[in-house]
């Protein structure tokens, strides 16, 4: 066993020994080819050689990263493969009702054939327990007539696009409980006529223990598959600060620069609100000379909206930008210049301001999120047609660990807040927008914002002035979704939402919604 060490080390040694050799022998021409060959083995190995002289990261760092992104590569290629059909299901709404219809068929046939096969092998005793096969019989129709119920439920979903993804996660464990609710009742009848059927015992016994194991194989595979592509979509959606932006007049302007009132592109109207966060730890895509978040809405060359990460055109890089940028506009779209063409990529709010419904449905979507496990009474009468963005005055005091400070000093870099514990949260971001029809009075005003009740989340009451101006406020972006505040017309503290309302770690969730509302679904 000792003997083996030496020739160990001694491999691993010259394994080294050829990374350095090829980083030193082909240094030029790797480089040139750095896309293509970054991820070559010996290269990875050996990567601190080839970080470029204007390069501010420290070569560790280069390399550190390069392996990073070489592993995320293999992942998200392997990730791919399987979930691409899971992808294309949800991308294909009418297509999802459609599947689950299928599947809830499947179940329903193999319930079926439980009971065919379980009648058949006590058909001797069958006179003898017609009572008990009756009221089994019974239960199998009422669970057929709640399965189409589902199914309806279902579908409604799908067209609504409210909470696919936890529908149709929630559809399937449902009945794969059916299922197993008909196999414990089967059981407790095997139990009770165990001597009866003692010769074909071990059969029984074998078959439900198979059905058992298969739907708790299934289960896993659905929901871990499921919950892999939602975390795989978690990410901000916004432009690295280099983006250029096509005005009105023609002229371009990088994100860095654009201001509240600026004119795009004659279709996408004027900036109504500017959002810049920490972009240290957000992977980027190369779309067209265009580097933007993965997660980020672009239309495709069919016209479709789709996530970078879904578009043919985009590629994974290895691209960081300190800070990165998005907007909202009047038209809910921005025209960004890439190297051979203007792509119009989707504003933060992304549903349209005149889609009514869509508002509607996203208010009920934040509020039972929210308020999960609570009382629906409590707050449905916050479910309201019209959602005003959540901005607050620029002297509007934000509890912090240093105190009370406000809204306008406190920065998304480096710049912290308390949560609900007392604890510090980060900034992950900072939010300058405007409110029309509005009059300037004090800047301790704000919209109506989601805030903590008595422990039910509710909307409260704006404060703003009526009047013909646009004002302007600020919100942050938070770790934890929501931060305090010093609210002077009632003179006590409030928790409230932050800019994103459900949450920076949770918005992916509603991405699905979003898809199916663009859809037109």
């Amino acid at each position: 066993m000792e003997a083996k060490w030496p020739f160990i080390l001694i491999t691993f040694g010259l394994f080294v020994a050829l990374g350095f050799m090829i980083a030193r022998l082909e240094r030029t021409g790797v480089m040139n080819d750095w896309k293509n060959r970054r991820c070559e083995l010996p290269i990875m190995t050996a990567a601190f050689f080839f970080k470029p002289e204007d390069d501010i990261r420290t070569a560790s760092d280069f390399a550190s990263e390069n392996f990073s992104f070489c592993m995320k590569s293999y992942v998200d290629q392997f990730i791919s493969f399987f979930a691409k059909p899971i992808t294309s299901v949800f991308e294909k709404q009418l297509g999802t009702s459609m599947n689950a219809t299928g599947l809830m068929n499947k179940i329903r046939a193999l319930v079926t054939l439980m009971y065919g096969a379980f009648t058949k092998m006590i058909g001797s005793f069958f006179k003898k327990f017609t009572g008990s096969v009756f009221e089994m019989n019974r239960m199998l129709e009422y669970f057929k007539i709640a399965f189409g119920r589902l199914n309806g439920i279902v579908t409604s979903m799908i067209y609504t696009g409210i909470s696919v993804f936890r529908g149709i996660v929630n559809f399937i464990l449902f009945i794969i409980k059916v299922v197993m609710i008909i196999c414990g009742i089967m059981l407790i009848i095997i139990i009770i006529l165990f001597f009866v059927l003692f010769p074909v015992m071990p059969i029984i016994l074998a078959t439900l223990s198979a059905i058992i194991t298969g739907v708790l194989i299934f289960s896993g595979v659905i929901s871990s598959t499921i919950a892999g592509e939602a975390q795989g979509q978690k990410s901000s959606f916004c432009f690295a600060s280099d983006t250029v932006v096509v005005m009105k007049d023609g002229t371009y302007k990088k994100v860095q620069d654009i201001k509240i009132g600026d004119l795009l592109d004659e279709s996408c109207g004027r900036v109504t609100a500017v959002i810049q966060l920490d972009g240290t730890h957000v992977n980027l895509y190369d779309l067209d000379g265009t580097y933007v978040s993965e997660s980020h809405l672009v239309q495709g060359t069919d016209k479709q909206w789709r996530s970078v990460s879904m578009d043919k055109r985009a590629t994974p890089c290895d691209k960081k930008s300190a800070i990165i940028y998005c907007f909202n506009t009047t038209s809910n779209n921005i025209p960004i210049r890439g190297t051979t063409a203007t792509i119009l990529y989707r504003d933060w709010e992304e549903l349209d301001n005149d889609d009514v419904q869509g508002q509607f449905l996203w208010n009920y979507l934040i509020l039972s999120e929210l308020n999960r496990y609570r009382d629906y009474h409590k707050w449905r009468k916050d479910v309201k047609y019209d959602c005003e963005v959540a901005l607050l005055g620029k002297k509007v005091k934000v509890k912090t660990k240093q105190g009370w400070k406000y809204i306008s000093e406190i920065s998304f870099q480096g710049g912290t807040v308390l949560n609900r514990h007392g604890k510090e949260q980060g900034v992950r971001g900072v939010v300058y927008g405007e409110i029309e029809k509005a009059k300037y009075g004090t800047e301790t005003w704000h919209t109506e914002l989601y805030e903590d009740q008595d422990g039910i989340w509710v909307k409260g009451n704006s404060t703003i002035l009526p009047g013909a101006e646009n004002i302007q406020g600020m919100s942050l972006i938070t770790d934890d979704g929501e931060f305090i505040i010093w609210d002077d017309g009632t003179k006590k503290e409030v928790m409230i939402r932050d800019f994103t309302e459900i949450g920076y770690q949770t918005i992916h969730e509603t991405y699905p919604f979003v898809s199916a509302r663009l859809s037109g679904y």
